[in-house]
């Protein structure tokens, strides 16, 4: 009896020590999933296969073609259906501004492939005097009045050859060693740094970064712009970073002198709620002049 008792007592002991060696093992793994999922590299959300359904959409290239002025994707198009398809996109969100996107051989007989363009060209962008720093974009295969599928795709700047021969690249990510990088918020899923500034043409640029890790869409809002003698004005689009995404918000104000304090909350328009408020304070040696 002595013998049995000591035995379960040795076989608790064991089961003990393994489920305490598991539970490590899988703290050590979540921990490490949240320090990759913290990345900006990977809330780009792209990819190469789209849509599938009706149509098979394949990414084929991005480029910026110098002689059309233009940002291009190109893409092949497969229409599964016994019907012609057409595969739209009607704007690119860029900085979260829209910009229109104008596609070439978009329209797919019934059981075809055809090569297929997409283009947001540089006058759009200067139109909206906002610069190209990669674009999201949603992909509709329509049948008629009749969407049939869609798809939302992330396409971060790196992705497009020859980027660097636009006027309209955002310098930002092409001169690394000009970023700021500063950091101003980093919690509750959520992370924001003040990426770029600079002053061109009057006018004041003002580039954040922000990734978002939450379960919920955020809408990032610059309230308030403040210089020393008082209040600025600021014109941005309505940005939102969608869950598990990140994206650069392009904020422009008057060209001034001085520091500037900017407030800026977090909305989760889901819930209808202010997610997080904070302030930044954005020095005037940060602005570089282009």
């Amino acid at each position: 009896m002595k013998k049995l008792m000591i035995s379960v007592l040795m076989v608790g002991i064991m089961l003990s020590g393994c489920q305490q060696k598991c539970a490590t093992i899988k703290k050590k793994a979540i921990t490490s999933e949240a320090t990759v999922t913290n990345d900006f590299h990977l809330a780009d959300n792209y990819h190469e296969d789209l849509l599938g359904k009706y149509v098979q959409m394949h990414i084929t290239s991005c480029d910026y073609d110098q002689t059309q002025k233009a940002f291009v994707i190109y893409a092949q198009l497969q229409n599964r259906t016994k019907e012609t398809v057409q595969v739209t996109s009607s704007y690119a969100l860029v900085h979260g501004y829209q910009i229109p996107v104008k596609a070439n051989h978009n329209q797919v007989k019934a059981g075809k492939k055809e090569p297929a363009s997409f283009l947001i060209y540089e006058k759009a962008l200067k139109k909206a005097n906002v610069t190209f720093g990669g674009a999201s974009m949603t992909f509709r295969a329509i049948k008629g009045a009749q969407v049939l599928e869609k798809e939302t795709v992330g396409l971060p700047l790196p992705k497009f050859h020859h980027a660097d021969q636009s006027s309209c690249t955002y310098v930002g990510n092409n001169q690394s060693e000009k970023r700021i990088n500063r950091l101003f918020v980093n919690k509750k899923g959520l992370k924001a740094s003040l990426d770029y500034c600079c002053q061109n043409d009057a006018v004041d640029r003002i580039y954040l970064r922000v990734m978002n890790t939450t379960s919920h869409n955020l809408q990032v809002v610059m309230t308030s712009l403040k210089a020393a003698n008082g209040a600025v004005s600021v014109k941005a689009p309505v940005q939102i970073v969608e869950a598990g995404n990140s994206m650069i918000c392009e904020y422009h104000a008057p060209a001034t002198l001085g520091d500037l304090k900017a407030s800026i909350t977090f909305y989760d328009n889901s819930h209808h709620r202010v997610f997080m408020k904070t302030t930044l304070t954005i020095k005037q040696r940060d602005f570089k002049s282009i």
